[in-house]
């Protein structure tokens, strides 16, 4: 069984967070940014169910642009 979770990156809570001028979006330089918590939560989940269940495999994924990014977790 595959187990598909999504994980979307977002503004980490701690950033200061600041508005462009323009009013546009937000001043990017600077902003750290990390996995949705909720995302976490469903990552860690997917990963209980894996493991009490016959083999399968969890299968983390992200649209987006290219950014760079720390594992959740190792999985084996």
């Amino acid at each position: 069984m595959k187990i598909l979770v999504t994980v979307k990156r977002v503004e980490d809570y701690e950033s200061k967070i600041k508005v462009k001028p323009d009013n546009s979006w937000i001043v990017t330089e600077g902003v750290n940014y990390r996995a949705n918590p909720f995302d976490e939560i469903a990552v860690e989940e997917a990963l209980r169910v894996r493991d009490a269940n016959a083999p399968s495999e969890v299968v983390a994924v992200s649209i987006g642009r290219r950014w760079r990014w720390a594992p959740i977790a190792a999985s084996s």
